[in-house]
């Protein structure tokens, strides 16, 4: 994922960058960090709303150095229809301040017709009215842009809903570490953030927690409506341990690639021990399973909804969580 990004970003050209970064989503089939770009001159910022427009799929853009759901923005396409949307309150202020702004030009026309100004300002302030619409979905784009420090866009990935509503499964990686005659490895705790609404599985945005074994279960019995309920727990058995098993795998190869890099240790770079992975359900129409996609890696992650659902394994979490900080500060 780092190095198909680095590969982006090596292309100076905003369009190509952009048309790179897309077709990378495309091709890989999961979603990628987008390149951390914000165009500065006015035909950059046009290359790259055009090129989040023209592109047939949905897409996620957010802020990559906030949490909390702030201004998690979803461009949906529909038919030759673009919708932006969002559940953040960040996103209502924007918008609110767009109809403030519809409304000012309209007051200003309003005046300058009460004053019986003459037809050639009349003209001009019209236009000025007629032409702003507030929910015209490029002004949105180019207000977010202006409005976010580092952008990252994600395509929407197809998605495996729980009782009609979105649902992620994060899953809380840490490396504790271990006394010399015991080996370290990847301790796993997840739970399911499943969301209030369409947009956003994120539970600043009103969703809430719910264990992954009770979110799989769901997931499979819809799709097996007919199974019986000894079949339905051995799957979601299987199911769990795989989501488990495989987490555990891909947080010791992130482990293992920084901790094996001379260069990123020269630089001070420590392998990590302690982040959250964010994983999306979808169906499997050829094995008939649950499956998932990447969605990313999280080094400063909330996990509320841990709490909601599990106390103990919370508890776990920060206890590891202070092992981990002890052992870095003795390491100093």
């Amino acid at each position: 994922m780092k190095e198909a990004d680095a590969e982006t970003k090596r292309i100076k050209d905003p369009r190509q960058r952009l048309e790179a970064f897309l077709g990378k989503l495309t091709e890989k089939g999961f979603s990628l960090e987008a390149i951390g770009y914000k165009g500065d001159t006015e035909s950059q910022q046009e290359d790259l709303v055009s090129g989040i427009l023209s592109h047939k799929g949905n897409i996620y853009i957010k802020d990559a150095r906030t949490g909390g759901g702030y201004l998690v923005v979803r461009v949906r396409k529909e038919g030759e229809e673009v919708h932006v949307e969002s559940d953040s309150p960040d996103f209502s202020d924007l918008m609110e301040s767009r109809e403030k702004i519809a409304q000012e030009r309209d007051a200003r026309y309003k005046r300058m017709s009460e004053l019986q100004a003459p037809e050639v300002i009349l003209d001009h302030f019209r236009e000025m009215r007629d032409s702003y619409n507030p929910k015209d979905p490029v002004g949105i784009l180019y207000d977010l842009f202006r409005t976010l420090r580092d952008p990252i866009i994600e395509e929407e990935v197809p998605y495996e809903t729980f009782s009609g509503h979105r649902a992620e499964f994060r899953l809380i990686c840490q490396r504790v570490p271990k006394t010399k005659s015991e080996d370290e490895s990847f301790e796993i705790e997840g739970y399911s953030k499943v969301s209030s609404n369409g947009v956003s599985a994120n539970i600043s945005l009103g969703g809430h927690g719910e264990s992954v074994r009770d979110v799989l279960r769901g997931m499979y019995s819809q799709r097996m409506p007919t199974i019986s309920e000894g079949e339905l727990s051995s799957i979601v058995d299987e199911a769990e341990r795989d989501v488990m098993t495989r987490t555990k795998d891909f947080a010791e190869k992130v482990y293992s690639h920084y901790a094996s890099n001379s260069t990123l240790s020269e630089n001070g770079v420590e392998a990590p021990r302690d982040f959250a992975v964010d994983l999306i359900p979808q169906w499997n129409d050829e094995t008939r399973k649950i499956d998932y996609c990447f969605l990313e890696t999280n080094h400063q992650y909330g996990h509320k909804g841990l709490r909601e659902v599990d106390l103990s394994a919370a508890g776990r979490v920060y206890r590891n969580k202070a092992l981990i900080q002890e052992n870095k500060q003795d390491r100093v």
